[in-house]
């Protein structure tokens, strides 16, 4: 309960890493790195988790053993070995394997299944890798009295229950859709009233039920589309904090040369990286960059005029302009468009689109920004407002003039000053 302790358990911490980074910078301890660009990773530290990686050889170990013996003897911590582990690449040998476990006093764990609640090791079948939530969910469902609960009940145990199990794991990996579509059965059976194996009439589809209240539906939350939508902010992350850890890994191995709106799939990517792009889709339809000093927008691939159809340039000019960046555009003695240049290279439509663009006196950088929020940055919520559209025009299911003419009426239904219970019931 002491409020300081867990600002000096953090720096207890700063100076343990502090003492593996000083082995590393002199050479006497090897991180990990995925590839050959990537960082060097010595220490990966999460609340009061640690975990260390070198090389499985004597020297090595010997210097981490060292290193956990001087931060016990300087912060009075004790390490408890029956919760630590090591865990080997396919390389060591089994002689390896047993000294440095005798020195480290430790035993052996051939994989990790679970870590912070995610699975670690994802192969080709991930309908079974995911099952837990399934189970998670049944648990739920089962354990709620549905006969005794009203629908304004049941709306609120969906919502906040039910939906709200997976949103953990969406937030690093896209969930299969057999496993998607059994969780929409489930929660549909309990919104209808069905227990056990007796039969309800589903007087409406789930896909009818997750569109929003003022269309028709429920509300409920369509887990395909939040999936990526929660994908997606993983993705804007590493198009906007280029420092991170997880950006520089990402970018050395999966997009040294562009960047992650240009990124595609390779052999051998990681079930993450598979994820993140599945994701794309919905950062490229969002994104656009607002102009600093041009440099890195490129002309016609580029998304960069935020009052037009597409964002980029619909006519492109006969002449070779394909390397050009936008600050190749701008007259930086007057910090003006280059009037005459644009109107002479471009279709009238796309010049008029340019000149309307403002440009920054203070000369700043470029930046991405999001157009589905004031701030232009990027939310969850307006990441599945994008991400539910895209799947309306994949399924070419545009909104109804019914859902339109109606709108009004679903509106004063939900704002009414009325249980929740009777506006279910008038819907």
């Amino acid at each position: 309960g002491d409020p300081l302790s867990p600002y000096l358990f953090l720096l207890c911490a700063e100076g343990f890493t502090s003492l593996l980074a000083r082995k590393e910078l002199k050479g006497r301890l090897h991180g990990v790195a995925l590839c050959r660009n990537a960082p060097s990773i010595s220490n990966l530290l999460f609340a009061d988790d640690s975990l260390i990686f070198c090389q499985a050889n004597k020297d090595e170990v010997q210097v981490v053993s060292d290193t956990l013996q001087l931060y016990v003897e300087a912060s009075g911590q004790c390490i408890n070995l029956e919760k630590s582990s090591a865990y080997f690449s396919s390389n060591v040998s089994v002689e390896q394997k047993a000294w440095i476990i005798d020195k480290l006093k430790v035993k052996e764990v051939a994989r990790f299944d679970n870590y912070l609640g995610l699975p670690t090791l994802i192969g080709r079948r991930k309908y079974e890798t995911f099952a837990f939530l399934k189970e998670r969910v049944w648990r739920k469902l089962q354990g709620w009295k549905g006969k005794m609960l009203s629908k304004a009940g049941k709306e609120v145990l969906i919502k906040a229950v039910a939906q709200s199990i997976p949103t953990y794991t969406m937030g690093v990996f896209q969930l299969p859709g057999k496993l998607c579509d059994e969780l929409y059965s489930m929660c549909a059976r309990f919104w209808w009233g069905q227990v056990g194996e007796e039969r309800k009439i589903h007087w409406k589809s789930w896909s009818f039920l997750t569109q929003p209240k003022t269309e028709g539906g429920m509300g409920f939350r369509d887990l395909k589309s939040f999936n990526l939508a929660m994908l997606a902010k993983q993705g804007w992350r590493l198009l906007q904090d280029n420092g991170s850890l997880l950006y520089r890994y990402f970018k050395a191995k999966y997009f040294p040369r562009c960047d992650f709106l240009d990124a595609t799939d390779c052999q051998n990517s990681s079930y993450v990286w598979k994820s993140l792009l599945a994701a794309q889709p919905i950062l490229k339809k969002g994104c656009y960059w607002r102009v600093g000093n041009g440099a890195s927008i490129r002309v016609l691939k580029d998304c960069w005029l935020p009052n037009h159809p597409t964002k980029k340039i619909l006519f492109p000019p006969e002449e070779d302009i394909w390397e050009w960046r936008v600050s190749d555009l701008v007259d930086w003695q007057t910090h003006q468009w280059d009037r005459e240049r644009i109107m002479a290279l471009f279709h009238q439509f796309d010049a008029e689109a340019i000149l309307q663009v403002p440009l920054s006196r203070r000369v700043a950088q470029d930046g991405l920004v999001w157009s589905f929020t004031k701030r232009g940055r990027y939310t969850v919520r307006s990441g599945y407002f994008v991400a539910k559209q895209l799947r309306k025009d994949e399924l070419n299911a545009g909104e109804s003039s019914e859902h339109r003419a109606l709108g009004f009426l679903w509106s004063r239904l939900w704002k009414a000053v009325v249980p929740s219970k009777i506006k279910i019931f008038s819907w």
